[in-house]
């Protein structure tokens, strides 16, 4: 990916509800007003999470990033970036010193 460190390996854990931020950031952004942002697979409301699922899921999810991170704009983008490489996700997504921190070392 382009502005991303190739010798380093980046390994992040996320929840489900981190990639619904991701996507409605990107869905959100006026600069992207007219691009098709891919979908993500479906999170099931009710009863048991089975394997057959969370596998389903997990595929689309790893679609979901290969779409984004191959598309001519997007790939670009710092928030897809910071989702990619920033450890504490959960503290960039609900702390805005923290956040603008992140994009301070991207710019």
């Amino acid at each position: 990916m382009p502005s991303y460190d190739h010798d380093k390996f980046y390994r992040v854990d996320r929840r489900f509800s981190d990639f619904e931020y991701l996507f409605n950031k990107l869905k959100d952004q006026v600069n992207y007003k007219g691009l098709l942002i891919p979908n993500m697979p479906t999170k099931q409301y009710l009863g048991s999470l089975n394997d057959e699922f969370l596998n389903q899921r997990k595929e689309g999810l790893n679609t979901f990033l290969k779409l984004l991170t191959t598309h001519s704009t997007l790939k670009y983008d710092l928030e897809l970036r910071a989702f990619l490489t920033v450890d504490d996700y959960k503290l960039y997504r609900t702390d805005p010193v923290a956040a603008e921190k992140v994009m301070e070392l991207y710019n």
